[in-house]
């Protein structure tokens, strides 16, 4: 609408350029939002190889057998998620100790890519 030579409202250029920006700042929203999720979600999958490693380490100090050196492997269901844990059981220069190394991955990982990895000392005779 034309009033007395002077023009109302926005020209083609003026709106592209307010759709450019918009969409630049959506975009980086979006980027922002979608990082925001993958730290959370790395968080928790963490958190949870966590209590996988110290219920690991739990077993371990519960059993009547003194644990012998070496490694072991195996599974674990929590949270929906299935785990893969690694238990390295290494002498100390102490004979009545222990050290247990616990870690934990993703059990769908093609290659064992620790998530987590808890120290823990056993002492014989508890």
């Amino acid at each position: 609408m034309i009033l007395k030579g002077k023009q109302l409202g926005f020209t083609l250029v003026e709106v592209l350029v307010a759709v450019t920006i918009l969409a630049i700042a959506m975009g980086a929203l979006i980027a922002s939002g979608s990082g925001f999720v993958r730290d959370i979600t790395s968080l928790r999958d963490r958190h949870i190889a966590s209590w996988v490693a110290q219920n690991r380490i739990a077993e371990i100090r519960l059993a009547e057998k003194w644990p012998s050196i070496g490694e072991r492997s195996g599974f674990d269901v929590m949270a929906a998620n299935e785990w893969e844990w690694r238990t390295i059981v290494k002498t100390t220069p102490d004979e009545e100790i222990r050290k247990l190394s616990v870690q934990v991955s993703h059990a769908s990982d093609k290659e064992f890519s620790s998530l987590i990895t808890i120290d823990s000392y056993l002492a014989k005779g508890k």
